[in-house]
């Protein structure tokens, strides 16, 4: 009732998201969707919930009444979505509604399981694989991470004798120490987190209080009735850090309606007539111009984030341009192709030392 009464949004925005018009049958999403679940749910408490699925039964009817009952808000779920990972692409935090009953589930499995030392060795075996296959942190830190880790499941397993219920504790003290680690990463001075190899992984969470800053100064200093980014997490990131703002910030609708909630403000009387677009993907650019008859590069604001691993700096570079006389163009088929592999600004790729 609710997306009825709002256009659909959570809809449409679900509907995109699922790429249906994309690059179809991918049977390789398959795999990559149940490794990342071992991020998603941890890594004990998703092999936990993988190996009880084919191994735990109950003489106890009840018991086994329940397992199923919990089973049915679980499987569904994970099948669902990785038939859509399959199908065209699907994110692994989709799957989150799964776990609340999973962890109910995995916790009861292990509380009554049986010793088995075989499954510790596993499961500390695929937690140090788990953790090389981590995104966006250099090799060297990963290694030494998923060798604690490891090392840590079976010291313990060894001190509990091998009881699956040690499980359980490791799982919530394994994620409370990851939980604490990632708090203190995004608090750690850049310089520290450029040696640990963790720039790249928390770029996302920086250098939106300058950009803010930078560009409503400059839209101030132009006159902009209005700013307008053309992408959703730009937006966000904005709208937080320069919450104190005058100027409104309007979020480019790309399609022919909007598609997220950012994009529920049009643009349109005074806020149109002078506008500061703060474009971040090249290929926007020249379908952002079509919709003024003016559109004049004004500079850009470059935000430095920290360096990759291979050296290259990490950037977040919006071009600046005032537009005017917004003219909104039909979203049509051919307004699309008029622009295929159009471009502006588009950065020179970063070459790797060994390019050099």
């Amino acid at each position: 009732a609710w997306n009825a009464a709002n256009d659909f949004k959570t809809v449409s925005h679900t509907v995109d998201n699922a790429n249906l018009g994309g690059d179809l049958i991918n049977p390789e999403n398959a795999l990559t969707f149940l490794v990342d679940q071992l991020g998603v749910f941890g890594p004990i408490s998703f092999l936990a919930l993988v190996f009880g699925i084919f191994v735990m039964r109950s003489e106890d009817d009840g018991i086994m009444g329940r397992d199923r009952w919990l089973l049915c808000f679980i499987l569904p779920v994970l099948l669902i979505i990785m038939a859509q990972a399959v199908l065209s692409r699907a994110n692994a935090n989709w799957a989150a509604t799964a776990y609340p009953a999973a962890s109910v589930l995995v916790a009861s499995w292990l509380a009554r399981a049986k010793p088995n030392r075989k499954l510790w060795y596993i499961i500390a075996a695929v937690s140090f694989v788990a953790f090389l296959l981590a995104p966006d942190v250099s090799f060297a830190t990963r290694l030494l991470i998923g060798a604690i880790v490891a090392a840590a499941i079976l010291g313990y397993g060894h001190f509990v004798r091998h009881s699956p219920s040690g499980l359980l504790w490791t799982s919530l003290s394994l994620h409370a120490a990851l939980m604490l680690a990632l708090l203190t990463l995004a608090l750690l001075p850049a310089s520290l987190s450029t040696s640990l190899g963790f720039d790249n992984a928390l770029k996302r969470t920086r250098g939106w209080d300058s950009a803010a800053e930078q560009l409503f100064a400059r839209a101030d200093a132009l006159g902009a009735t209005s700013v307008l980014v053309d992408e959703r997490e730009a937006w966000h990131g904005l709208d937080y850090y320069a919450r104190e703002r005058t100027t409104p910030m309007i979020s480019w609708r790309r399609y022919a309606g909007p598609k997220s909630f950012s994009e529920a403000q049009p643009l349109e009387g005074g806020l149109a007539d002078r506008v500061l677009i703060a474009s971040l993907h090249p290929g926007m650019r020249p379908k952002l111009r079509s919709d003024f008859q003016s559109f004049d590069h004004v500079g850009e604001i470059s935000i430095p984030l920290g360096t990759r691993s291979n050296g290259c700096p990490i950037l977040r570079e919006f071009q600046l341009y005032l537009g005017n006389g917004y003219d909104r163009q039909d979203r049509t088929p051919e307004w699309e192709e008029r622009f295929d592999g159009q471009t502006e600004f588009k950065p020179e790729p970063c070459p790797s030392p060994t390019d050099q």
